[in-house]
């Protein structure tokens, strides 16, 4: 189950342009919006207030020509070779071809993970995280989702109900 995040706040840096959604079908709406930093600048965003005990944290990216793109989060450098933007599969306005997803995973600058368009950081717990994306030229930042994990004595409380529920019936039958 996905909670909403409650943040107190989030700030934007080091961004020159912000480029509103244009209506498009499905997952591609996601990356036709963006916010980029050009030249030397990175796009920043800092998220603060979050109320989850552990979190993962999903970074999307898409640039607007095949290049390398870096997100750093932490101390942490990723490096992804972003798709043609326009090929089947992204943003090709077509509602019958499903997004493409590619999870980048690479920290080499000089070995980028190929088409990638994603970053997923898992097992954080500050209230507070920061991010960057950067390519030459301009580095797209198209969205980012903070994904609760919830808390195993939660699970274990599904699993013994469920037990329990499970039991209850044999005895029935």
């Amino acid at each position: 189950m996905t909670e909403p995040v409650h943040f107190v706040s989030s700030a934007l840096a080091g961004v020159n342009n912000l480029r509103p959604p244009i209506p498009t079908p499905g997952d591609e709406l996601l990356n036709r919006g963006y916010i980029y930093g050009t030249g030397a600048e990175s796009a920043i965003v800092t998220v603060s207030g979050i109320t989850f005990p552990q979190y993962s944290l999903y970074i999307y990216t898409l640039n607007d020509v095949p290049r390398k793109g870096e997100t750093t989060v932490g101390n942490t450098t990723y490096y992804g070779m972003s798709p043609s933007p326009g090929a089947a599969g992204y943003v090709d306005s077509n509602a019958l071809t499903p997004y493409t997803y590619n999870r980048i995973i690479s920290v080499d600058p000089l070995d980028p993970t190929p088409l990638g368009n994603y970053v997923l950081v898992e097992g954080l717990t500050s209230a507070s995280i920061s991010f960057s994306q950067f390519a030459t030229g301009d580095g797209f930042l198209s969205g980012f989702q903070l994904v609760a994990v919830p808390e195993p004595s939660s699970m274990l409380t599904v699993f013994s109900g469920s037990a329990v529920l499970l039991g209850l019936r044999r005895r029935r039958l």
